[in-house]
């Protein structure tokens, strides 16, 4: 499989430079096409087109899954099976099987069904933490029950919010579709589209005058542009973090450290001079950082050894940590490292930041004195009195 990167970097290199890629006998181009038909052909069997059904009503196609274990577990996303619905996943060969429900999980949009049968062909699982800006992928899914849909494109990159961003096109019915390397191995779950709007104005020549010789620049007005094509997906390792405590357990547990933090921007890294990490800007009370004496304006550095290079990576590797937990931290108080280690808490739905310090010498206004300072006749006061000033304003600067 990896022979893909192989035929299309070349390709791309000789289209750039305006060579010819279409050889006596496309030879080229048909061993380019034979490796993208073995990665298709290699994923398929674990693609499952997902149907549903409310009560009585009508079955309808709603997306894709992908069989992440030979037991029959299909991984996809929440916004394609509901509770309380009756669910039918056929496989790439036309079987049908009813699938029941093991578990969903809100925050990551990812829920877990199972069929029962023997023989299922699960996905080969790889490591989404390779991907590289530029590295190939295809995206393989269900268009609403038809034919399987394949799209070939680029890992552009990860987003703030952990998402995989690639510039491959994903059609209506993909989500929960998977996401495959060059070796065809499955790293991420397709989870939507970005689309939207771009604004964009053209100054173009318009008209010219023979006899003044010259011609106007008109700016025409703004409109928008429609863009699509660009899928999200979750990354596989996450993905897989998640179902197996939706398998496990049926639910997801989550790592507490009970910090805010923020990224390092460049005035805050020559301030504290450090290059990479995370800033505490505060801890939360009675929180498993606090009791292992993290401080307000430390710098998380290193958890579990691994070197911490912005927030949203910390709150993944803290999410993924289990509850009770005893992990390493690497911190930087007034210039010097110090070594912390927290046992991390079961992250709590809410959770309150300083609160002594919120509620001190906070008082509850007395009702009976706000109901009479926001009287009518108290405002009607105000009003009477403004329009005096204003009119005593008038008359002094009619003087002036």
């Amino acid at each position: 499989m990896r022979k893909l990167r192989v035929f299309i970097i070349p390709l791309l290199f000789l289209w750039g430079i305006g060579i010819p890629i279409l050889f006596a006998d496309g030879s080229v181009l048909k061993s380019l096409e034979k490796e993208i038909e073995a990665i298709v052909k290699g994923g398929q069997p674990s693609l499952v087109s997902i149907s549903t059904r409310d009560g009585f009503g009508p079955q309808k196609d709603v997306g894709s899954g992908v069989i992440i274990r030979k037991e029959g577990y299909i991984l996809t996303t929440g916004d394609v099976v509901g509770e309380d619905q009756q669910v039918e996943a056929t496989l790439w060969n036309g079987k049908c099987y009813q699938a029941k429900l093991v578990g969903s999980d809100a925050e990551s949009n990812l829920t877990v069904l199972k069929i029962e049968a023997d023989g299922f062909i699960s996905a080969k699982i790889g490591d989404s933490a390779r991907l590289k800006p530029g590295s190939w992928v295809i995206v393989l899914g269900n268009s609403f029950g038809l034919a399987p849909s394949v799209s070939l494109g680029l890992f552009s990159g990860r987003r703030e919010d952990g998402l995989l961003q690639l510039s491959a096109f994903a059609s209506p019915g993909n989500s929960g579709g998977g996401i495959l390397n060059s070796d065809g191995e499955l790293v991420g779950i397709v989870t939507g589209t970005a689309s939207g709007l771009v604004k964009a104005s053209f100054r173009g020549r318009v008209g010219s005058s023979t006899k003044a010789k010259r011609s106007i620049n008109i700016l025409s007005p703004h409109f928008g542009l429609p863009y699509q094509g660009m899928t999200l997906a979750i990354a596989i390792n996450k993905a897989s973090e998640v179902a197996s405590q939706l398998i496990k357990k049926g639910k997801v547990e989550r790592g507490w450290l009970g910090v805010i933090i923020q990224n390092l921007t460049p005035s805050l890294s020559e301030h504290f001079e450090v290059k990479k990490g995370v800033l505490v800007s505060d801890v939360v009370d009675d929180s498993p950082a606090q009791k292992a004496g993290i401080k307000r304006g430390d710098i998380i550095v290193r958890y579990r050894g691994e070197k911490v290079n912005n927030s949203a990576q910390l709150r993944d590797m803290v999410t993924s940590t289990s509850p009770g937990e005893e992990v390493n931290l690497l911190i930087i108080r007034d210039g010097k490292e110090k070594p912390v280690r927290v046992k991390i808490g079961k992250r709590p739905k809410y959770s309150r930041i300083g609160k002594e310090k919120i509620w001190k010498d906070f008082q509850f206004p007395d009702l009976d004195w706000l109901k009479e300072e926001f009287s009518s006749e108290k405002l009607k006061q105000r009003l009477d009195r403004l329009e005096k000033e204003i009119e005593t304003l008038r008359r002094k600067l009619g003087r002036d």
